[in-house]
């Protein structure tokens, strides 16, 4: 009968390296034991490439365009009055279209008035009337000699002499015979009682009719210029 023998851990693990010893032969010594040593790590440097060597070099950032300042805006052109040109030279020469009751050149004539039943505007003082149409604007402008000095009645009228220059060429000491002479006889009106008018055509597209102080043939020769009528053609 066998006996059983309680073995140790130790005695057992013994025993175990014991038997592989004899099998395989001694066993292989330990690893060394690693040792730690604290120091401060320097910078690495990079080994100079030799002469010999090629260094390339990292393209070089390309410059971000520079914006083009953005172009002015222009300043809108005002657009060109024409109910106000600048009133320029004679009465006759540029109130022919322009508004006797809108316009600042003529508005001075129409506050002080002077108009008649049928919408003249008589300008007494200075030897003009303006004649507009239904709307105010000037179709006619007709100018006066001095007609107290020609005899005529002091009533609504009584224009004196217009100090300007007259179309034409012509002037108030004229007589129906100097301006026969000058401009002709042609487009005779009026007579048998009624004042005798010629009418002429300017080359840039004016009527002037010359009116004189008679109204029979009789009293044409030598009788003076009583008004003179500018008018579109």
């Amino acid at each position: 009968m066998r006996k059983l023998v309680a073995i140790s851990t130790s005695a057992a693990a013994v025993l175990t390296v014991g038997l592989l010893a004899a099998c395989d032969g001694p066993p292989p010594p330990p690893p060394p034991t690693p040792t730690f040593s604290t120091h401060t790590a320097g910078p690495t440097h990079s080994p100079t490439p030799s002469p010999d060597e090629s260094t390339t070099l990292p393209p070089e950032p390309t410059p971000e365009p520079t914006p083009e300042p953005p172009l002015p805006i222009p300043e809108p052109t005002p657009e060109p009055t024409t109910e106000t040109p600048v009133a320029a030279g004679e009465i006759w020469q540029w109130a022919l279209g322009r508004n006797v009751w809108s316009d600042p050149d003529l508005q001075a004539y129409t506050q002080q008035l002077g108009r008649t039943w049928d919408t003249d505007v008589n300008v007494q003082s200075q030897g003009f009337q303006l004649t507009p149409d239904a709307a105010g604007a000037v179709v006619a402008v007709t100018l006066f000699n001095d007609e107290n000095a020609l005899g005529y009645p002091g009533a609504e009228t009584n224009f004196r002499a217009y100090p300007g220059m007259l179309p034409l060429g012509l002037t108030w000491d004229q007589t129906a015979t100097d301006v026969e002479q000058q401009l002709g006889a042609d487009n005779r009106t009026g007579g048998w009682g009624t004042e005798i008018t010629y009418s002429y055509l300017t080359t840039d597209g004016y009527r002037i009719d010359v009116g004189f102080v008679a109204g029979h043939d009789s009293e044409l020769p030598g009788s003076p210029i009583h008004s003179i009528r500018v008018s579109p053609a």
